[in-house]
């Protein structure tokens, strides 16, 4: 998990793919993955109801 909020935070910090999959080694296409995805989702909000699976009283 960590090397995909690593990959975020070096891309909005205008760092390049190439130099982001060196720096967290990792491919390319893993970099792309992650850049994609959180353009598409966002970073989830962790809510402890949900994890928890706990319905209402």
């Amino acid at each position: 998990m960590h090397e995909r909020y690593q990959t975020i935070l070096l891309d909005l910090h205008s760092v390049s793919t190439k130099d982001i999959s060196k720096i967290i080694g990792s491919s390319l296409s893993t970099v792309y993955n992650y850049i994609n995805a959180y353009r598409k989702e966002g970073i989830p909000v962790c809510d402890s109801n949900h994890l928890l699976d706990v319905g209402p009283f």
